[in-house]
Parts: C-alpha cells; sequence; structure tokens
C-alpha cells in the first residue's frame, strides 16, 4: 500500500478524477489527482509520510506547487510542499502568506 497520501475509507464519485473506492488500493497518479483539487471537493486526504519522495519525482511546476499550498491545511503540509522547489520567491511568498493565516 502507497505511504505517500492518507485517504479516508469510502466511495467517491468525484468530479474531473472518476470513481474511487478506497477500500482497494488507488493508484498514486490519482491519489495526486484528488490532492490538487480543492479541499472544499475532495478533503478527505492528506500527505503521508512518503510524500515528499513521490512529489519530488512528479517533477511539478511552481503553479501547481502554488495551488496545492493555497489548499494546504497545516503548517507541516506547507513546510513539505516548500520544500519542492526552494529556488521560486513568489512561491516563497506565499507559503509565508498562507503559514501566517494557518497559525491565527
Amino acid at each position: 500500500m502507497n505511504q505517500s497520501f492518507k485517504i479516508q475509507k469510502g466511495r467517491w464519485d468525484v468530479p474531473g478524477v472518476g470513481r474511487i473506492d478506497s477500500s482497494q488500493e488507488v493508484s498514486e497518479e490519482k491519489l495526486l489527482s484528488l490532492y490538487k483539487l480543492p479541499r472544499r471537493v475532495f478533503p478527505w486526504i492528506s500527505l503521508g509520510p512518503d510524500a515528499k519522495v513521490f512529489l519530488k519525482k512528479q517533477n511539478l511546476s511552481v503553479k501547481e506547487i502554488a495551488s496545492m499550498v493555497a489548499n494546504a491545511t497545516s503548517v507541516e503540509e506547507l513546510e513539505l510542499l516548500e520544500s519542492l522547489n526552494k529556488k521560486s520567491k513568489p512561491l516563497k511568498g506565499i507559503v509565508s502568506t498562507k503559514k501566517v493565516a494557518l497559525e491565527k
């Protein structure tokens, strides 16, 4: 079983992704597409312990990382996502703004 993402058990029809049955094995690519969705669409997913390794392999653009930062719900998630691209100054600004918002 993959450890990149944690997903709540259940069955869902997710717009743009398709039918998900988390009682069975779900591919990491499908879980990544779920994680990229806004939390109001699919709030039952979070990053797992091996997420950093998997996300590094995906070579995500700064725009994709920024959209995931906007969906982050914890400071730990933000720090992990920030570590995917240390060179982008706009991304650092987005992460710092989101950290302030989460800490309040």
